[in-house]
């Protein structure tokens, strides 16, 4: 075994001051230091994406609803784009597909072609078929 790697067991933990105590303190008043700046950058993302908002002035949705898509339509969508990306990004337009288009076409022949892997790696039990 390396003794390099191995770390007995009772050895005490490097110290950065040499007082333990003192570390501590340091260590926690990094995480306070790390959590107020999030905190701001936080803050600062939604007063930006609430200025955004507030300079379009809901073009988003009467240019959807122009389009023929309901406000409520576009709201779900705007609710679903900001939950899962962040507040700052925006809707800048919004399509209809034609009718008979497939537009994950590409996505649907992986998702069949990983469906087949699984399936023919099963055992079937029984007989032979």
């Amino acid at each position: 075994m390396n003794d390099a790697v191995a770390n007995p067991v009772g050895e005490p933990l490097p110290s950065f001051t040499g007082n333990r105590g003192l570390d501590v303190l340091v260590i926690f008043a990094g995480l306070v230091l790390f959590a107020f700046v999030m905190e701001v950058r936080r803050r600062r993302r939604e007063a930006r994406a609430a200025a955004r908002a507030k300079a379009t002035g809901g073009s988003t949705v009467e240019a959807a609803a122009a389009g023929g898509l309901s406000p409520e339509l576009v709201a779900v969508i705007s609710a679903a784009v900001s939950a899962l990306l962040s507040p700052e990004e925006h809707i800048t337009a919004i399509q209809e597909t034609p009718e008979g288009a497939a537009p994950g076409i590409a996505l649907q022949q992986w998702s069949l072609e990983g469906r087949r892997q699984v399936f023919s790696s099963h055992q079937f039990r029984g007989g032979k078929r």
